[in-house]
């Protein structure tokens, strides 16, 4: 799996989280998604560089009042989050990086967020 849905748009849409096995360009994976109707970019870069205010628009926000931001590692339906969108934002890019099987302690260097329309 290359991608993990993160959260869904107040339009109807979805956006989900994008990266690809190590030593593959995400490139590729770039102009996959560019043939797709409907796909549209919303960020891409080094995880480690988003900021706090990119990050609080990609991630899911827990209902509960002071919550914080969705913990990835967690099912969607667990009340355990982060306190920051970015902490939120990382856990997402640790649980892609294990899907495609990462190095343990390891992630994808480079990501790409990206909107789609619901199915």
């Amino acid at each position: 799996m290359e991608s993990l849905f993160l959260s869904p748009t107040p339009q109807g849409r979805r956006v989900y989280l994008y990266a690809v096995p190590d030593g593959i360009p995400l490139y590729f994976k770039h102009n996959e998604l560019a043939q797709e109707p409907g796909y549209q970019p919303l960020w891409r870069g080094s995880p480690t560089s988003i900021s706090e205010h990119e990050a609080t628009t990609l991630v899911a926000q827990l209902t509960m009042p002071h919550a914080g931001y969705r913990n990835y590692h967690h099912p969607a339906e667990s009340m355990l989050g982060f306190p920051t969108a970015k902490e939120s934002f990382q856990s997402a890019v640790e649980r892609l990086g294990q899907q495609l099987e990462y190095a343990p302690g390891t992630c994808p260097s480079e990501v790409l967020v990206g909107e789609l329309p619901a199915l």
